[in-house]
């Protein structure tokens, strides 16, 4: 899959002047505004404790001890209703069972405490619905485990902080006219039948839930969707998509030859999923903030991650998997509190042309043989700035800038992993002396045998103190003051006016991806 050469304006920002000056440029945050879900059914509730099943034999004696209607057969299910459950951690847990269960016209919630379970966990069971319900307030919502065509119908689910429904490994679920707010679902399979549900009229955050199986050569609007899931689709196009609370923003999985652009992700446990895929672009997207993880690939090969913001995120902006062959080039990733990219068990990655700042760890390889990560400015990150891991071998760490990590600037417990491009280009430190080779920390013993001074390069696109900038014009004198990583801007100043015209123009183009 290619991706068209462009140049890209990042943006185009019109901002009056004030006593302080300049006005500082900042990423753009969706305000999204989501009308709270207030109607109950009328119906009484009886407060209850916990319920835990674990077998047919069991559920048949609780169903008795409980007073339940139904025998389990399809023609007689148990019914489990008119509950209200209000105990900290899961409500209800139902294991190995085969029979036919539907819970309905129930509540769930927290009345206090901590809370870190599912307030529904199905593991290995056939035959459940959950009817009529709902549940808010939870750390998650339904959990199911290897659970094969649960039915979830006419519920609510708000105020989730993890996940409004979890489906892993569990084929065939169907979902039909359920409301989700601040909350949304994730899915997890090994294999494409994980995948393989019905979702209909199912909202999130106010927005139809798009999803889409097995589809081909079609584009989809991301701006009409509240959460946007592709299964097994092919040739299919994801753009200007605006995101949040959805527990996944967009999620593709076991797709073939599909790209997501041009869109916002916030609020998420994932901005943006790959999982099981070959041959996807990711393109100038924004992930942050807010997101557990800006974008991740799981066991993705050939994919292409471009011209991506990803930004605050409470744990790693980009992080991958196993996988083959991918390429993350011209990314901004900064504040991230863990890494700001990752990549665990796979090979061959190339992570290229990154600005990389503010984040835990900078960049950091695991176990991810042959990777090439090559003219990076890794910069002033609260861990270490570049890390060839364990079991990282036959890595070619070269022409990047790299200082003011306060956990070191590199660290390689690897082997057989070169810090220069076995020429005469190794990296650019801001630790480095200026005579004989750099000692790179960690058990490999790794040296780079061609490195540079970051104070003598004057390419170096990192600034490390701050840099007073004046521009005078007729009627107009401006100040502003800057420091760390910037792209300097073009300020335009319009005489007889107070305005500035500050157009950031990030210059780089999208190649061929290899």
């Amino acid at each position: 899959m290619k991706v068209i050469p462009q140049l890209i304006l990042a943006a185009l920002i019109f901002s009056s002047l004030t006593a302080i000056g300049f006005l500082p440029i900042e990423s753009p945050v969706m305000n999204v505004t989501i009308e709270e879900q207030t109607q109950r059914a009328v119906y009484s509730l009886t407060p209850h404790g916990a319920i835990s099943i674990n077998s047919n034999y069991n559920f048949n004696q609780t169903a008795i001890n409980e007073g339940w209607d139904g025998n389990g057969s399809e023609s007689d299910p148990f019914i489990i209703e008119g509950y209200l459950f209000t105990n900290d951690g899961s409500c209800i847990s139902i294991h190995s069972t085969t029979v036919y269960f539907i819970i309905r016209d129930c509540e769930f919630t927290t009345a206090g405490g901590t809370d870190n379970q599912y307030a529904l966990n199905i593991v290995n069971v056939l035959h459940g619905t959950l009817n009529s319900s709902f549940i808010h307030d939870k750390v998650g919502g339904i959990f199911l485990d290897y659970s094969y065509g649960f039915r979830l119908i006419n519920t609510n689910i708000s105020n989730i902080a993890l996940n409004g429904v979890d489906l892993h490994c569990s084929d065939g679920a169907l979902l039909e006219n359920n409301t989700f707010t601040k909350t949304g679902v994730m899915i997890t399979g090994y294999v494409a039948s994980g995948w393989h549900h019905t979702f209909t009229n199912n909202l999130v955050n106010g927005k139809p839930l798009g999803y889409f199986r097995s589809s081909n050569n079609i584009y989809i609007d991301g701006s009409l969707y509240g959460q946007i899931i592709l299964a097994e689709c092919t040739n299919c196009h994801v753009s200007d998509a605006l995101i949040a609370n959805a527990s996944v923003g967009i999620a593709l999985g076991h797709s073939t030859s599909c790209s997501v652009e041009l869109s916002n992700v916030s609020w998420n446990k994932f901005g943006i999923l790959i999982s099981k895929c070959d041959d996807i672009d990711v393109v100038n997207n924004t992930s942050g903030p807010f997101n557990e993880y800006g974008i991740h690939l799981n066991d993705s090969s050939n994919c292409f991650i471009g011209g991506n913001e990803i930004f605050n995120n409470s744990q790693n902006g980009f992080d991958a998997v196993a996988g083959t062959n991918n390429v993350v080039e011209y990314n901004t990733v900064y504040g991230n509190a863990f890494c700001g990219i990752v990549n665990w068990e796979g090979s061959a990655m190339t992570i290229d042309h990154n600005t990389v700042y503010d984040n835990g760890d900078g960049i950091a390889v695991y176990s991810s043989p042959d990777s090439v990560i090559t003219h990076n400015t890794v910069q002033n990150n609260t861990g270490v700035g570049i890390t060839v891991g364990w079991g990282s071998t036959d890595c070619s760490v070269h022409y990047n800038w790299i200082g003011w990590n306060a956990g070191g600037n590199a660290l390689d417990d690897g082997s057989s992993n070169l810090w220069d491009d076995d020429l005469n280009v190794g990296n650019y430190w801001e630790d480095y002396l200026g005579t004989g080779t750099y000692l790179i920390p960690g058990g490999a013993g790794s040296i780079d045998r061609y490195p540079f001074s970051i104070y003598g390069d004057p390419t170096t696109p990192i600034t490390t103190t701050p840099t007073t900038t004046t521009t005078t014009t007729t009627n107009t004198t401006t100040t502003s003051v800057s420091t760390g990583i910037v792209i300097d801007p073009l300020l335009l100043a319009i005489g007889g006016s107070a305005t500035l015209i500050v157009v950031l123009v990030l210059g780089f183009v999208l190649g061929r991806k290899h």
